[in-house]
């Protein structure tokens, strides 16, 4: 962990002056914020504002605003999301040691691009540039971009972070069936954060909560009541923020576009699907017999994970990398907005994460750990749905305001990382 800090300690400070890089659009909208929050609320009604406050609290405490080294500080903030990676990881595993593989997990076992030059070979430093061009464009830009972005000091990770230690919390509520002193509060801290700093990963973790009521109904009550309502007060005031931003940034003249509209409504949707995820642990709706009978037809035919797991990225990995494979990264996501994701990119992105986290599946089934099985498969077959939905839709010319199934393959990763270790 500590080598890879020093890589970005090296590399990252100095490349918030690329342009159209998210750290230097962010640098500038803290800059705006504590120099003027008028000019801020009108040019980033994008509703980052606790991570931008926190950035600006930094320029001013400091009083510099010089942008490398305000990265460099703000680096050890972001290894939080890698740190709650490896927590959630201790909890599904019950192994302290497996918090060490979780750190490495990201950067060694994904982002199988680099295979791309290792079978081109590029002879010359021109031919290396040219192939990492040729290939970024076959591979998703994995060549240019870790597959997942855990450290960079940008907002995702903050609230990547809150969604980790939400989904720790969640999964150590669940095992205990029962309450922990403050977890409403801790709930809705958590939700509240997520809203404010990178909204998608609060209605994630809102449709989860959902989805566990819809399924689990009243055997999980007394632990899934407390979350529900502390991530409802959470969402309300994170919604709250998130309108009075918009209002201010709109100079309360609020315009009905799709984009618009689409904001508000996943300003409020995290609330409702709380509630909702709060009446079903009340009451149930009779789910809970059809979950059992499929979570035993999977445990019987759990061997098969690890071998289809295997199967499936080594023929992902084939499929991408075949010359005769027309597809481009352009195509499937056109300006950066679309964000399709063909299936066999997942190999790519997900690497070896994808048959050693189906064979973790399977060991947990084995030992009987049936809560971590039920929620991080839940989440994966969550994420995939919602991203393959927002890309279909982002295709479609209906503009989102989110990057579709890409931001999506993230989840994805985290349903399958603990199991893995």
């Amino acid at each position: 962990l500590t080598l890879i800090y020093n890589f970005y300690l090296i590399y990252y400070p100095n490349d918030v002056y690329l342009p159209g890089e998210d750290m230097l659009r962010h640098y500038m909208w803290s800059v705006n914020l504590v120099r003027n929050p008028w000019k801020f609320l009108s040019l980033s009604p994008d509703n980052y504002l606790v991570f931008h406050s926190f950035e600006g609290g930094l320029m001013l405490l400091a009083n510099c605003y010089d942008a490398p080294l305000l990265n460099s500080v703000l680096l050890p903030v972001a290894l939080l999301s890698t740190l709650a990676l490896a927590q959630l990881t201790a909890n599904v595993a019950g192994n302290p040691a497996s918090r060490n593989i979780a750190l490495i997990l990201p950067f060694v076992f994904s982002g199988l691009g680099w295979l791309y030059l290792l079978l081109n070979r590029p002879a010359s430093p021109a031919a290396y540039f040219a192939a990492l061009a040729s290939g970024s464009e076959k591979v998703y830009r994995n060549l240019m971009y870790i597959p997942f972005p855990l450290m960079w000091p940008v907002p995702q990770p903050f609230s990547v972070a809150a969604f980790l230690l939400f989904l720790s919390l969640l999964l150590k509520m669940v095992k205990l069936q029962g309450t922990l002193p403050g977890s409403a509060v801790a709930a809705g801290l958590l939700m509240f954060s997520m809203l404010s700093t990178h909204p998608p990963q609060g209605i994630m973790a809102a449709a989860l909560l959902t989805l566990l009521a819809l399924l689990w109904g009243k055997s999980l009550s007394s632990a899934l009541k407390p979350i529900c309502l502390g991530a409802h007060a959470g969402a309300l005031a994170g919604g709250a923020l998130n309108m009075a931003t918009v209002y201010l940034a709109l100079q309360g003249a609020p315009r009905l576009e799709n984009l618009m509209l689409l904001r508000v409504a996943a300003f409020f949707a995290p609330a409702l699907a709380a509630a909702a995820a709060l009446a079903l642990s009340s009451f149930g709706i009779g789910l809970e017999p059809l979950f059992a009978r499929l979570a035993k037809r999977l445990r019987v035919r759990a061997p098969v994970a690890s071998a289809l797991g295997t199967f499936l990225l080594i023929l992902g990995v084939s499929v991408a990398l075949d010359p005769s494979n027309t597809f481009a990264t352009s195509r499937a996501d056109p300006g950066w907005v679309v964000g399709l994701v063909p299936w066999f990119i997942y190999a790519i992105l997900l690497g070896a994460a994808l048959p050693l986290g189906l064979y973790g599946y399977e060991l947990l089934a084995r030992e009987g750990s049936k809560a971590p099985v039920a929620v991080l498969g839940l989440l994966a077959a969550l994420a995939v749905a919602v991203g393959r939905t927002l890309g279909f839709f982002n295709a479609s010319g209906i503009d989102t305001g989110y990057w579709g199934e890409k931001r999506f393959v993230l989840f994805v990763y985290i349903a399958l990382a603990p199991p893995a270790a």
